[in-house]
């Protein structure tokens, strides 16, 4: 009798935490039916206004075809804030804060070229490296660097993978730029180095954290490849390595 009663409350309690589990997860994915029911707009009205076939339109509810760019159109659709759509699917925000509007830190959405990638040991002409436009992120703009030169550049290789995965994009401002708003980048900061190789004058780009001790400053990747070390810079030296820009932020998907 005893171990029925404690089978009994197990299955309740384990039953009740599934429920409220579940809870959660429709309470994230079913925020979209619940707009579009307070709005009275109905789905095949925004899998047009989007651009989707409508037997599409439960994946974009459940989040499964969620991108940048539909994003912003959902938010157009529903007049609801982008940036403060881009915190909730982020996870920042949660869908009482994204409707009320309660979000205090939110900045304006801004489209930000991918004009490059950043992988060591990949040598690239100096003339179009960054002259490319492979595609374009859409992310939370600081008003602080409007008119500065801002850009975006694909992570490659595991020069830096114990914090930027392969597939990442790091949001750079050039190092002009950067010192002109915020000042000169702090120890601990991650920067955009291009080093020129002199046999042949190709360039090679990487990412970097910019370590600055007692014993000097240095340039440190961040990999799980335990052969990759760091290499201290001095900017007197021979000009082959240079800091040209820092990064104020990374974006990709899970």
């Amino acid at each position: 009798m005893q171990y029925k009663k404690q089978k009994m409350l197990f299955i309740s309690v384990f039953f009740c935490v599934m429920l409220k589990t579940m809870g959660k997860r429709s309470n994230k994915n079913d925020w979209l039916t619940r707009r579009l029911r307070e709005i009275k707009k109905p789905k095949n009205a925004l899998a047009h206004f989007i651009g989707i076939p409508q037997q599409h339109i439960n994946n974009l509810i459940t989040g499964k075809s969620i991108t940048p760019q539909r994003i912003e159109k959902i938010s157009e659709f529903m007049d609801i804030d982008k940036a403060s759509l881009f915190e909730f699917y982020a996870g920042n925000i949660d869908e009482e804060q994204l409707l009320s509007g309660r979000n205090e830190k939110t900045f304006p959405v801004k489209s930000i070229p991918v004009v490059g990638f950043v992988a060591a040991d990949v040598w690239q002409s100096p003339d179009n490296w960054d002259k490319n436009d492979l595609y374009r992120v859409y992310i939370p703009y600081d008003e602080r660097l409007v008119n500065k030169r801002v850009f975006a550049l694909e992570v490659k290789g595991n020069a830096m993978d114990l914090v930027y995965p392969e597939g990442a994009c790091v949001l750079c401002v050039t190092l002009d730029d950067y010192t002109s708003v915020f000042g000169p980048p702090e120890s601990g900061k991650k920067v955009v180095v291009r080093r020129v190789r002199t046999s042949d004058d190709l360039v090679e780009i990487t990412v970097k954290e910019f370590v600055q001790n007692d014993t000097g400053t240095f340039l440190v990747p961040r990999s799980s490849d335990p052969s990759v070390g760091p290499v201290k810079y001095t900017e007197q030296s021979d000009n082959q390595s240079e800091i040209i820009a820092v990064v104020v932020a990374s974006y990709r998907w899970e």
